[in-house]
């Protein structure tokens, strides 16, 4: 654990990092009971890099942060860019889930669509030129 934090903040993280790491374990398996892995997909390639891209940013912060002089404020690296990069990149990563999961339940939207029109013709198509899709927005 020396390696991860500075001193004093050590106790922080080890009360943070594993309520993180168990969040992202849930959520990667409520996802997959719904939408599978399925890995070589246009949506597995699609979110790839994002979650790489905020993996390596995570990573970047941290390496910086642990070789900042501990009396000075991490400016270098990531750190140029944001102020709180390791939180930040998770956004990345948390985006590409949150992408993955809106694509998917649209598609499944879209197909539901297309079985209302086909089961209630006429009344259905009055009532998608009526009602949005997705609560008042189109």
């Amino acid at each position: 654990m020396e390696l991860l934090v500075r001193p004093g903040l050590a106790n922080a993280w080890i009360l943070v990092l594993p309520i993180w790491i168990l969040g992202f374990l849930i959520s990667a398996m409520a996802l997959s009971v719904f939408v599978p892995m399925e890995p070589g997909s246009v949506w597995f390639f699609a979110g790839l890099p994002l979650v790489a891209a905020g993996a390596g940013a995570h990573l970047a912060a941290r390496l910086t942060y642990i070789r900042t002089d501990p009396d000075r404020p991490a400016t270098r690296g990531v750190y140029r860019l944001s102020r709180n990069p390791m939180y930040a990149s998770w956004s990345l990563v948390l985006g590409a889930a949150w992408a993955f999961m809106a694509g998917c339940t649209h598609l499944l939207i879209l197909g539901e669509e297309r079985y209302c029109k086909e089961r209630y013709g006429a009344a259905y198509l009055d009532y998608m030129a009526r009602v949005p899709r997705y609560f008042l927005l189109f």
